[in-house]
Parts: structure tokens; C-alpha cells; sequence
């Protein structure tokens, strides 16, 4: 809704101005006597189209502002938590949005249900009722496909590090020097779910689910 605002305020902008620039012209390829009536209103008229694209032009970039703020509102809602978990989730999510950007990608959007599938797995293998593994990915992928209700395609990092130093940095890091992890990172995805669990010694366990529509 707010994107086509967005839209119909530079439209309506657009043709502000195209008027206004008609109506500068007309003025320059006319000959007016001094103070003519017919000078002054084409005047009038030429500086209310300015005037008009302006606010357009304004309107349009408060709702831009709106969308982009309402947008990393959302984000912030996840991973609010303190624990080093919860920090981990954050910068993983941070550091591969980043690097979607330098490439030129979409950000992904995070999903509640998504993390509490990822979680799933995490918490399987830091307490070792699964190994570290993708062991169960079709059980995750069937269950992202319940939650869309349309056929979606479904990615999987994972990522281990008994560290308690910037693990989301390491783990980036260790995910673009393999092809099959970057590959997914730079995919053409749209949402994501990012889970850390750590297990009794202290290690921590990553998943990041990748899910985008089929092609």
C-alpha cells in the first residue's frame, strides 16, 4: 500500500513539473507587454505547478522514509534477547545482509517461524541428540513448506565454533571460503531464520535457514 503512495506522489510530481517547465517555455517563446494580465497569470500558474511537484516530491520521500523505518522496525523485533545467543543471531544476520548489499543483493527479511525451525536444529546439536550435521534438512524444508503454503526453496548453512570471539564474523568467514555455503549466501532468496543453541561445554551452534520461491 504504502509503495504505491510512493509511486502516485512522483507521478503526480512528474507532471507538476513537466507543467511548470510547459509553462516556463510558453512564457519564453511569447511576447508580453509589461505587467500584461496574460503574463502574470501563466506567472501564477508556472509557480503553484512548482510548487505543487515539490510537496509531491516531499510526500514521496516521508513515505520512503516511513517504508525504510517501518522495514528495520520489523527486523529489530528479532533477537532482542542479551544472551550471547541472541548477540551471535544479530550479527550473523547483520554481517550476511551486509554482504548481500556489497554484491548487489536484497536484504533478507527475517521469520519468526523460520528462527523457531532453525532453533530446532540448533538445539539438536548442541545437545547432542543429532550430530553436527544436515541430518533432518527434508523434515526442516517440509516444514517451512507447511508454514508458506507454497512451494518454496529452502538453503542451509550451518556453523560450529567452541569460541566465544566473534563467532557470526568466523562463521561468515568459513561459510564464502566454501562454494556450496556462499552459494547459498548470494542466492536468490528472499527470508531467513537464524538459530544459535550452545551446547554444555560451550559450544555454539549456528543454523541459518535461506527461503525464497521457486523458479
Amino acid at each position: 500500500m504504502l509503495t504505491a503512495q510512493i509511486n502516485a506522489f512522483f507521478a503526480e510530481g512528474l507532471v507538476s513539473y513537466v507543467a511548470f517547465l510547459h509553462l516556463c517555455k510558453e512564457m519564453g517563446t511569447r511576447r508580453f507587454h509589461s505587467a500584461e494580465p496574460a503574463q502574470l497569470s501563466l506567472l501564477i500558474e508556472a509557480q503553484v505547478q512548482m510548487k505543487e511537484a515539490f510537496r509531491f516530491l516531499v510526500a514521496g520521500c516521508i513515505c520512503i522514509s516511513m517504508l525504510a523505518g517501518g522495514r528495520a522496525a520489523a527486523q529489530q523485533r528479532f533477537w532482542q534477547g542479551n544472551s550471547p545467543e541472541e548477540r551471535v543471531s544479530r550479527e550473523v544476520f547483520r554481517l550476511v545482509n551486509q554482504y548481500r548489499a556489497s554484491r548487489g543483493l536484497r536484504a533478507l527479511q527475517p521469520k519468526r517461524e523460520l528462527n523457531a525451525i532453525a532453533m530446532q536444529h540448533s538445539r539438536d546439536m548442541a545437545s547432542g541428540r543429532l550430530p553436527f550435521s544436515h541430518q533432518g534438512f527434508n523434515e526442516r524444508v517440509a516444514a517451512v513448506r507447511r508454514y508458506a503454503k507454497i512451494p518454496y526453496k529452502v538453503a542451509e548453512n550451518l556453523y560450529a565454533n567452541t569460541s566465544g570471539h566473534n563467532i557470526a564474523l568466523l562463521a561468515l568467514k568459513g561459510w564464502l571460503a566454501s562454494p556450496g555455503h556462499r552459494k547459498n549466501i548470494e542466492g536468490n532468496f528472499l527470508f531467513t531464520g537464524i538459530a544459535v543453541a550452545r551446547s554444555a561445554s560451550g559450544e555454539f551452534f549456528i543454523t541459518q535457514l535461506f527461503v525464497g520461491k521457486k523458479e
